[in-house]
């Protein structure tokens, strides 16, 4: 026990949102507590209807927060870390109800933020084909577009520096959260408060780096509401990032791009879903 608590990792704490996340929480807080039993667990839910909350009241070893409201993904982040800096932890490890551990991950990344006062991300597989489903990404501020890399590194890499970080696994430490504050809560409910953050960190001097000999697997979409949904998301939300934090020329570039790119999936229905077999990978 005493040797736990002198791990760096022992100052990491999960903070995972949940929404109607009934056939994956369990699993992914037992996958945490199987590799790292030394961190704490923060599960803030944002008023699931579909028994995920009666489920996590039965789980022991976790700090549950329910709220009346869905506060979206930010806010929930947020509300986590708030809780988990009111005990001390010095770091946040933004982590998804449908990823899973299969390594011990954190110490190397804590590691990695100490050396490069970054912020840090491990790569990410798909939960059942294990490929790459995201190292990191690109960001074009042309049209406010945030694409995300898959693209394989050489193993003999230990890091490579991105633009931003899926905030499915996602190391921030205290010390970012002091100079950059916290999530955007006004990308509700969900997509780009993580790569947003990450470039308005990099304003500040804070880049964002992948630990190449670190993974998750992560299913991911299970709560994005369907392709309809997800992509009018991503556009309200580019278009909040480009009015904010972009200037006009940008934010009108963002306009046009995003509203001919709508005009083209709607037209010829582009957005498929993979099909892919349904074996976890391991």
């Amino acid at each position: 026990m005493i040797a736990s608590k002198n791990k760096l990792s022992s100052k990491c704490a999960f903070i995972i949102v949940t929404y109607n996340s009934k056939n994956d929480i369990s699993e992914c807080i037992i996958s945490i507590k199987s590799f790292h039993p030394e961190c704490g667990i923060y599960v803030i839910d944002n008023n699931s209807s579909d028994g995920t909350k009666e489920i996590l009241q039965s789980i022991e070893g976790i700090e549950l927060i329910l709220l009346p409201v869905n506060s979206g993904y930010p806010g929930g982040n947020n509300l986590g870390i708030k809780k988990a800096i009111e005990s001390n932890y010095e770091y946040f490890f933004l982590f998804n109800p449908d990823a899973r551990l299969n390594q011990k991950i954190i110490e190397p990344l804590i590691k990695l933020n100490i050396r490069t006062n970054g912020l840090i991300g491990p790569v990410i597989r798909d939960f059942y084909t294990g490929r790459i489903q995201s190292i990191g990404g690109t960001f074009n501020p042309f049209f406010s577009h945030f694409y995300v890399s898959k693209k394989e590194t050489s193993k003999n890499k230990e890091l490579i520096r991105v633009d931003w970080i899926l905030g499915a696994s996602l190391l921030i430490s205290r010390k970012i959260i002091n100079k950059c504050g916290f999530l955007d809560e006004n990308f509700f409910p969900a997509s780009l408060e993580d790569s947003s953050y990450c470039i308005e960190a990099k304003k500040r001097g804070i880049n964002s780096y992948i630990n190449l000999r670190t993974y998750v697997i992560h299913k991911g979409g299970t709560s994005s509401g369907g392709d309809k949904k997800y992509l009018l998301r991503i556009l309200k939300n580019r278009f909040y990032y480009a009015l904010t934090y972009q200037n006009t020329l940008f934010f009108l570039t963002t306009i046009i791009e995003s509203s001919l790119r709508y005009i083209y999936h709607k037209i010829f229905g582009v957005l498929k879903k993979n099909k892919v077999s349904k074996k976890k990978f391991k």
